[in-house]
């Protein structure tokens, strides 16, 4: 299903679970790695990608350098 998904269609999930009306949905999105194809330049920062855990990027290597990035000058 995660394949189906488009790029704009990902960014609404994204910014969806992050809201109060969001956050039941947001441990899916964690759970089943949901933004493992969401290109993070697509995000209205690259600080966005903070908003949820690792596991929510699953295999995305541009997600996990940002992240890795940020917990080396201890943003996170």
């Amino acid at each position: 299903m995660r394949a189906q998904i488009s790029n704009y269609e990902l960014m609404i999930l994204y910014y969806n679970g992050i809201s109060k009306h969001g956050t039941k949905f947001a441990s899916y999105m964690e759970d089943y790695s949901i933004f493992d194809n969401l290109p993070i330049d697509r995000l209205i920062s690259d600080t966005h990608i903070l908003f949820y855990n690792k596991k929510a990027w699953g295999e995305n290597s541009d997600a996990h350098s940002k992240i890795q990035s940020a917990e080396s000058k201890s943003l996170i």
